[in-house]
């Protein structure tokens, strides 16, 4: 899951803003990225300043966004250049491409596995847009030849 710049910024799942950059900061230790997003509406938006910011997906492949969380937020609200804390990212909570092939290989039909493999593939190529690892390509590919080999020996 990598967040870029332009990404959008949604807050209970509108989209109020983009990301405008995305850089390391070691030096801030425990949050060791800075982002640093635009917030922009027609309403005039009020984000306490302790408001929660953590990463998603749109579905399962789809593109990264900054949710901002403010249902437990009490505090004054944010001004310009203020800053937010963000939920860790958590792994478990951001599956592989493996991870993610080995849920959907099970909710797949056996039968039409192998084409639906091939246009997963092409959309991963597509959305990923040369961002994928090739260890997940190589993933990829050996769970779609596990899973039509063991239709064929099982089936």
């Amino acid at each position: 899951m990598g967040l870029r710049t332009g990404a959008p910024v949604r807050l209970a799942g509108v989209d109020v803003g983009s990301v405008k950059s995305v850089r390391p900061r070691a030096e801030l230790k425990q949050a060791a990225v800075e982002v640093i997003m635009s917030i922009s509406t027609d309403d005039e938006l009020r984000i306490p300043d302790d408001s929660i910011v953590s990463l998603s997906t749109s579905g399962i492949l789809g593109p990264t966004y900054l949710n901002i969380d403010i249902r437990n937020a009490s505090g004054l609200q944010i001004r310009s250049g203020g800053t937010l804390k963000a939920n860790p990212v958590n792994s478990a909570e951001n599956p592989t491409v493996e991870q993610t092939l080995n849920k959907l290989a099970i909710a797949i039909k056996p039968d039409d596995t192998a084409a639906t493999l091939d246009r997963l593939e092409a959309l991963i190529k597509e959305r990923c847009a040369g961002t994928i690892k090739d260890e997940d390509h190589g993933a990829l590919k050996k769970r779609g030849s596990n899973v039509t080999r063991s239709h064929r020996v099982g089936g």
